[in-house]
């Protein structure tokens, strides 16, 4: 994102915050065996909790107490009265001892049908955990990252719980903008009345949707942040790169290849034709015969499995290049124009308030995003 002098600062706020965010996940679940401290060690003791549920075994509860002995959290919850309980306080909670602690409850037996191996060390052990709580975390990596993200998004500040009242969805740095340019009267009527002021309803309109831009172009670089609008400014993107061949179509469509057309590219005539058929969550690729090119997590995956050698020799792919070269074409290349995203939404643009802008301008697209290769 483009720096001061071009964009709210609220919006680069919030645009480093999930970057930072990503590293820190992504570091404590690629790299087990790095012991360095996290910078956020909140997000660190939630990962550990969340990690450890995940892979919590049946045949025992684990207890937590939080914010005091009388609020206790068991995982798994309803189980049975006569079932084996490990406690862990809220002090070794805080600490960030959780898996230690749980360990340490454990005998050689237990964690070995638990982690499926013999360990030499209590530091063996130790790794053999965050391991597989890494792998059940990457599972659920979007969902983490959104969680952890709205956990970081709290704030204790009572006009910012006002407004979110009206606007829940609004990140804190934007929240606090709005706070800023308010007056007197419109900071009474956030405490009193039960709609917001006309004036800071039509600012939040503008944040909404320019975050919603925001969040798609980030998909670009976040693994974590990705979404349906990011597949939209995937697909519109990858027509925009230089030497696209005008004879290839693709298009997405829910659940069969007879589905709802969802979003498409090049001509209904075009000589070669592809089709991105989306069903929870995944891709499955299929040529203009019907016959099936195979399955994607994502849409960059899918547009590689969708493409034929000759356009991989037009784009200068290496032909046995996997997905990642083809997201780093488009990361390289300059990302789809904002007013031509806002388009591809199907999304009509929302005048800027002028206090924010005053003495700034649009970015066209994303470049100056931060990135996290």
């Amino acid at each position: 994102m483009p720096g001061d002098r071009r964009w709210p600062r609220a919006f680069l706020l919030d645009t480093v915050e999930r970057f930072r965010l990503d590293r820190e996940i992504r570091r404590f679940i690629e790299h087990p065996e790095d012991e360095t401290p996290a910078k956020d060690a909140d997000v660190q003791r939630y990962l550990q909790q969340v990690g450890l549920q995940l892979i919590w075994p049946t045949s025992r509860v684990l207890q937590l107490f939080e914010a005091g002995a009388a609020n206790r959290v068991e995982y798994p919850q309803d189980s049975a009265e006569d079932l084996p309980r490990i406690s862990v306080s809220e002090a070794q909670l805080m600490a960030g001892d959780l898996w230690i602690s749980v360990l340490n409850h454990l005998d050689d037996e237990q964690i070995r049908e638990w982690l499926g191996g013999d360990y030499a060390s209590a530091a063996d052990r130790l790794l053999a955990l965050r391991r597989k709580a890494g792998e059940a975390l990457a599972r659920r990596r979007n969902e983490v990252f959104d969680i952890c993200y709205q956990f970081r998004q709290q704030s204790g500040d009572p006009r910012v719980r006002q407004v979110r009242r009206f606007f829940a969805d609004l990140p804190t740095s934007m929240v606090r903008e709005l706070i800023a340019r308010a007056d007197e009267d419109e900071l009474r009527q956030l405490s009193t009345a039960q709609a917001a002021p006309p004036r800071m309803l039509r600012d939040a309109l503008w944040y909404r949707q320019q975050l919603r831009l925001n969040r798609a172009y980030e998909g670009l670089y976040l693994a974590s942040a990705a979404g349906e609008d990011s597949d939209v400014l995937v697909l519109h993107t990858l027509e925009t790169l230089p030497c696209w061949p005008g004879c290839m179509r693709i298009e997405v469509r829910q659940d069969s290849p007879a589905g709802a057309l969802l979003d498409s590219i090049g001509l209904e005539q075009a000589e070669l034709q592809r089709v991105l058929v989306r069903a929870d969550g995944r891709y499955r690729v299929y040529n203009g015969l019907g016959r099936s090119l195979g399955e994607a997590v994502d849409m960059v995956t899918a547009l590689r499995a969708a493409l034929p050698k000759s356009v991989r020799r037009t784009l200068d792919m290496p032909l046995e290049a996997d997905a990642s070269v083809l997201r780093a074409l488009l990361v390289d290349h300059t990302p789809l124009p904002r007013v031509q995203l806002l388009a591809a939404l199907g999304m009509t643009a929302v005048s800027p308030p002028v206090a924010a802008m005053a003495g700034l301008s649009l970015p066209s697209s994303a470049r100056g995003l931060p990135s996290s290769r």
